[in-house]
This record gives C-alpha cells, sequence and structure tokens, in this order.
C-alpha cells in the first residue's frame, strides 16, 4: 500500500485499485483527473483504462454533485472507448449510452457539458456504424452536430465522414473529408 500523488490510495500497486482521499471527495478533481487518465489510456491499454474507469465509477459511487456526475460521464466513455477497443461491441454501446446519459442531465445543461455529450454521442455515432446500423449513426451524429466548432470541427466532420462512406455516401464523406482538410490547413495546423 503507498500513497499516489493525487490523494488516493494505490493497493497492491495497481492503479486501478484506488481508494479516494480526502481531496477527491471534497472537490471531485482528483477523480476528474483520473477520469480524463482512463480515456487517454484507451489506446495505448484498453484494459488498463477499462479498470481505471471502474475504479472512478467505484469511488464517485452514488453521489449526485456536479463533480461526481461529471467524473461519472467521463469513466462510462472511458469504459465504452476501451471495451470498443476490445472489440465488446455490445458493452461498448451500453457504456458510451450511460455516458451520454450522465452527460446529458439536466445537471449539464448549464455547465457546458452538452459538448461532451455530443463527443461521446459521435463515438457511439461510429460504433453504431461498424455494427452496420448506419441510419443510426447518422441521426445520432446530426443531433450531435451544434455542439462542435473551432479544432473540433474537423474531427466531427472526419467521423461523419467516415460513417458516410460506411453508409455508401461516397460524395458526402468526400465534402466532408475536403471540408475537414481546408479547415485544418486554413488554420495553420500543418495540413
Amino acid at each position: 500500500v503507498r500513497r499516489w500523488p493525487r490523494g488516493h490510495l494505490v493497493v497492491r500497486g495497481l492503479i486501478g485499485a484506488v481508494i479516494p482521499g480526502p481531496a477527491a471527495v471534497e472537490t471531485g478533481t482528483d477523480l476528474r483527473d483520473d477520469a480524463a487518465a482512463a480515456i487517454a489510456l484507451v489506446g495505448a491499454d484498453p484494459r488498463a483504462a477499462y479498470e481505471r474507469a471502474e475504479a472512478v465509477l467505484a469511488s464517485v459511487g452514488r453521489s449526485r454533485s456536479l463533480q461526481a456526475a461529471e467524473c461519472r460521464s467521463m469513466a462510462y466513455r472511458a469504459a465504452g472507448l476501451a471495451l470498443a477497443e476490445l472489440a465488446d461491441l455490445a458493452g461498448a454501446q451500453v457504456q458510451l449510452q450511460r455516458a451520454v446519459r450522465a452527460a446529458a442531465g439536466e445537471l449539464f445543461a448549464a455547465d457546458g457539458l452538452r459538448r461532451f455529450a455530443a463527443t461521446t454521442s459521435s463515438n457511439l455515432a461510429l460504433l453504431a456504424a461498424m455494427s452496420g446500423r448506419n441510419a443510426e449513426a447518422l441521426l445520432l451524429l446530426q443531433r450531435a452536430e451544434d455542439e462542435f466548432d473551432g479544432v473540433e470541427g474537423p474531427v466531427f466532420w472526419l467521423t461523419r465522414a467516415d460513417v458516410a462512406m460506411r453508409a455508401g455516401l461516397d460524395d458526402e464523406a468526400h465534402t466532408l473529408t475536403l471540408r475537414a482538410c481546408d479547415w485544418l490547413s486554413a488554420h495553420g495546423t500543418g495540413w
């Protein structure tokens, strides 16, 4: 047993087995960092990302605070993305739907997490397209579109282009890809 720098106790040296310290319970920022780290870890180690997300969910428990709800949504997203990486598409869909519900709740209407819900809906859309549910995927993207601007716009357009190609909408996919490349080129991103 040792202390982890952000106020957590690590049992058996596993980051996934965290117990919230006082700072995490009071502010929620440590758990938010843990949830964000779980999302970031998905590509490198989806199993560890899933375990970290589960630890955040266990730490948050049934707390009704705004911070707890935000952490819960982020952890569900991390779990869903990790399951998708592990080829458990059904489990990924369940977790991503939970993330959208948590982020889109009444608590977040005025607190700017609509964009997080839209990003997670975009993940769900790609998952639906990968499962052959193209109409559902396009509808999810249509609902989420208004939340993307700035540098997030091209990422959304490329996701939509991927879904459009899977749906056989090659002209739309081409147009969206060009739109994203033009924006990235115009804004000095090296494209």
